[in-house]
């Protein structure tokens, strides 16, 4: 006998498969990806390092010298570390760890959308705070309203914001922690972009939650990595919903060679943040188009006509970026990722070129 559909659980059968387009490119714009590879000297070396381990045995249960190597990195006491399959599991443990069914949270709209998947998965009563219209700055005092209020466990927010690109000020944010009752985290997956830096306020307020990620500015979302910095009690009790090994051995061998490597990507990282300079110049001078400033490694773009005409035509030719009109509050606007010099000179006399036919 089959077992009836309604044995899955409702939270699950009601949300959508997370996909995106495929097919052939010339320019993959739409994933917020690093354009430039991980150099092949450090593959090599990261091949030579896992050819190295022992296959047949499980990697350290408790990742120690990882979490050892970047507690050293930023700073940070090593038992405030956890490590995930990318920072999507590290966020959605410590939601997981905090929440239960019905538990309230605030967050902001528009913002990831990993944060109403995860809430709506665990049931949580969720408020959605509108960023203001124009230039996408956080509600701050909305926000510290409600983090006063001790109804809420979780305050989730993203800074650079996904996909506006805009930030979260250090002073905003130190309003906010001295408000919270509760717990603020914040998604810095693009903090290499910017010259934020919020972990040095991790010792002064023991209810800050930051979560990074390597697959942006380490061009390793292949690997899947990422990282969170938590109050150490907290941390002690994220690691407890988390999977036994979590993390594979080779992924944790290459995440060590990156960082020992990072100055390699720094300098990746500027020629990346001198390119959506020039980027957003030239998508200001496309009729009918209004780049927004960025602090990470993508621009979102409103158009005065339907988006739709615009995304379509450049799928058509093989260039990708993400259709995000049906963000709240985003009706008519698409997201570019800042590629290499070559694909964004592409984009602009592409979109020129189907602008001028609309």
């Amino acid at each position: 006998m089959k077992p009836p559909v309604e044995l899955i659980r409702e939270a699950i059968r009601q949300r959508k498969l997370y996909t995106l387009p495929r097919g052939k490119y010339i320019a993959k714009l739409n994933q917020n990806e690093n354009p430039y590879e991980v150099p092949d000297s450090i593959k090599e070396e990261i091949l030579r390092e896992i050819k190295r381990k022992s296959w047949n045995r499980y990697p350290d249960l408790a990742y120690s010298e990882l979490k050892e190597e970047i507690a050293e990195w930023q700073k940070v006491a090593k038992e405030r570390i956890i490590i995930g399959n990318g920072s999507n599991e590290v966020l959605f443990s410590i939601m997981f760890t905090l929440l239960s069914k019905g538990d309230e949270l605030v967050s902001i709209s528009p913002s990831f959308s990993m944060f109403e998947n995860f809430s709506s998965l665990i049931e949580t009563r969720t408020t959605y705070l509108r960023l203001k219209k124009g230039n996408f700055s956080f509600p701050v005092e909305d926000i510290e309203e409600r983090a006063a209020s001790g109804k809420y466990k979780l305050i989730l927010l993203c800074s650079p914001n996904n996909p506006t690109g805009n930030t979260l000020s250090r002073d905003e944010l130190v309003r906010i922690l001295e408000s919270a009752k509760g717990y603020v985290l914040v998604d810095e997956a693009y903090v290499d972009f910017c010259n934020q830096d919020f972990k040095k306020l991790i010792d002064d307020y023991d209810n800050l939650i930051l979560t990074r990620t390597f697959s942006k500015a380490f061009s390793f979302p292949f690997g899947r990595f990422g990282y969170g910095i938590l109050p150490v009690e907290l941390a002690r009790e994220v690691v407890k919903a988390q999977l036994p090994y979590n993390l594979n051995g080779m992924t944790e061998t290459a995440v060590r060679v990156l960082i020992k490597n990072r100055k390699v990507f720094g300098e990746i990282l500027e020629k990346i943040t001198k390119e959506r300079e020039k980027l957003f110049v030239e998508l200001n001078k496309i009729p009918g188009i209004k780049p927004y400033l960025s602090s990470s490694n993508f621009i979102l773009i409103k158009t005065v006509f339907d988006s739709q005409l615009l995304y379509a035509q450049l799928m058509k030719r093989g260039i990708l970026i993400r259709d995000v009109s049906y963000y709240p509050g985003l009706k008519n606007h698409l997201r570019i990722t800042v590629g290499k010099p070559q694909e964004n000179q592409i984009l602009i006399e592409t979109m020129n070129e189907i602008v001028k036919g609309l």
